[in-house]
C-alpha cells in the first residue's frame, strides 16, 4: 500500500476470507496458451518439435498472464473460509476482534492447519497486536473479506507474518523455466536470453515504477509490470534477431582497404569473366584474350601484384564473400571501355550479373562494356554511356 493512511472496516471472528482467481486464471491461461501456440504452429506450417515447443511457450505465457489478471482487484474473488479466533476480551459489535500474529482462520484452499492473520493497522493495536481490518491478509495470501459495518480503524498495513503467494514460487520457476528453454528451441539462445532479461528488466522497472505512482500491490503496479514485461520481452527479444542476423552475416577474410589500392587499372585495359561456352571458359581463358589484347583481369591482377586470396569455397560463405568484396571493389575502380569474356552458361547467383555488372554501369568512368565469347570470341556490346 502507499504512505497515506487508509480506514478499514475492523475484522471480527465469523468474518469471511477469499482468495483471488489467480489459480484458476493460471490453469484456464495454461491450456488457453498451449492451444494458440499449437494452432498458431500448425497454421504456419510447423510439425513435430517445433510444435511441441511452441505448445509449452504457449501455455508457459498465457499461465504467467493468468496468474496477474487473476490478481486483479476486479477478477472475481471465492469465498475459502472465515476467521475462526480473536481477542479474549476486546469485542467489535459483540463479536470478538480480530488482531493480526495471534488471531487465526481456517482456509479451504490450505487446510488442514489454521492460516495466522499476517497484517493489521499500524496505529491501532488489540493486546498489544495491531488491529485486523477487512482488506488485511492471512498468511496463506487469503484476504479477509468481511468486516464491521460502523467501526473503522485507520493506519497503513503492518505486516507481522510471513505471507506466502497464492501461486508458489516453484511454480512460476518451472513456469519460466520451461517457457525459456521452449523459446530457445523456437527461436535460438540469443533471442529467447535477451528477450527473457529485457522482459525480466521491464517487469521489475515497471513494477518499482507502478508501486511508487499507485501503491504496492496496486492494479495500477501490476499494469505497469506487464506493460514493461512485454515492451522490455520485446526489445530484448529484437535485439537477439538483431544480433543473429550480424552473427550470420559472412565476415570478409581479407583487409580490402589495404588491397583496394592495388586493384586500379589503366583505361581500357580491364577484363571480366564469367560462365563457359562448350565447357570453355574461366579464368584462365579470361587471362589470355585479355592479354593478347593488352589487358588485364582481376585474376591476374591479384597473381602479378601478389595480393593473398582465400580459395573459392561454395561451401564458406565468407571466401565467396572476400572474392565479391574485391570483385566490387576492381569494378568500381576501372575506367574507359571494358570488356568481358562471358560465356553461354552462366552459374546462378554468379558475381559478374550480381556484383561487377551493376557497379560498372554505376562507374561513371566507364564508357563501354563489350563481352567476348570464350569460343568464338565474337563481340558484343551491352553498354554505351550517353555524354
Amino acid at each position: 500500500m502507499s504512505g497515506a493512511v487508509e480506514a478499514f472496516s475492523a475484522a471480527r471472528v465469523g468474518d469471511g476470507i477469499e482468495h483471488s482467481a489467480s489459480k484458476g486464471w493460471l490453469v484456464l491461461g495454461l491450456i488457453g496458451g498451449a492451444i494458440a501456440g499449437a494452432a498458431f504452429t500448425l497454421a504456419t506450417g510447423g510439425v513435430g518439435t517445433v510444435v511441441l515447443a511452441a505448445t509449452v511457450a504457449g501455455a508457459a505465457g498465457g499461465g504467467g498472464l493468468g496468474e496477474v489478471l487473476g490478481s486483479m482487484s476486479w477478477a472475481p474473488h471465492h469465498e475459502t473460509g472465515h476467521l475462526v479466533t480473536g481477542s479474549s476480551n476486546v469485542f467489535i459489535n459483540g463479536r470478538p476482534a480480530v488482531m493480526s500474529h495471534m488471531s487465526v482462520g481456517d482456509c479451504d484452499e490450505h487446510g488442514p492447519a489454521l492460516q495466522r492473520v499476517a497484517e493489521g493497522s499500524s496505529r491501532v493495536y488489540i493486546n498489544g497486536l495491531p488491529a485486523a481490518r477487512m482488506g488485511d491478509r492471512l498468511t496463506c495470501s487469503g484476504v479477509i473479506s468481511g468486516g464491521s459495518t460502523n467501526v473503522i480503524i485507520g493506519g497503513i498495513k503492518e505486516q507481522t507474518d510471513v505471507i506466502s503467494p497464492e501461486i508458489p514460487d516453484w511454480v512460476d520457476r518451472i513456469l519460466l523455466g520451461v517457457g525459456l528453454a521452449a523459446t530457445t528451441v523456437l527461436a535460438g539462445p540469443a533471442i529467447a536470453l535477451l528477450g527473457f532479461a529485457g522482459g525480466l528488466g521491464g517487469g521489475y522497472g515497471g513494477a518499482y515504477i507502478g508501486g511508487k505512482l499507485w501503491g504496492e500491490g496496486s492494479d495500477g503496479q501490476k499494469w505497469l509490470s506487464l506493460g514493461g514485461a512485454f515492451a522490455g520481452g520485446l526489445a530484448g527479444a529484437k535485439g537477439g534477431a538483431a544480433f543473429n542476423a550480424w552473427r550470420n552475416t559472412p565476415k570478409s577474410l581479407i583487409n580490402l582497404k589495404e588491397i583496394e589500392p592495388q586493384l586500379a587499372t589503366d583505361p581500357d585495359s580491364a577484363f571480366f569473366w564469367s560462365g563457359r561456352t562448350e565447357g570453355v571458359g574461366g579464368p584462365d581463358v579470361a587471362e589470355a584474350i585479355a592479354k593478347s589484347r593488352g589487358g588485364v583481369t582481376l585474376e591476374s591482377t591479384i597473381k602479378d601484384k601478389n595480393i593473398k586470396m582465400p580459395e573459392w569455397d561454395f561451401d564458406n560463405p565468407q571466401s565467396i564473400k572476400a572474392w565479391e568484396d574485391v570483385s566490387a571493389s576492381y569494378a568500381k575502380q576501372v575506367s574507359g571501355e571494358v570488356r568481358a569474356v562471358v560465356g553461354q552458361s552462366l552459374r546462378e547467383g554468379n558475381i559478374w550479373e550480381n556484383v561487377e555488372l551493376p557497379r560498372l554501369m554505376g562507374n561513371d568512368n566507364v564508357t563501354k562494356i563489350t563481352t567476348i565469347d570464350p569460343v568464338s570470341q565474337t563481340e558484343k556490346v551491352i553498354f554505351v554511356r550517353d555524354n
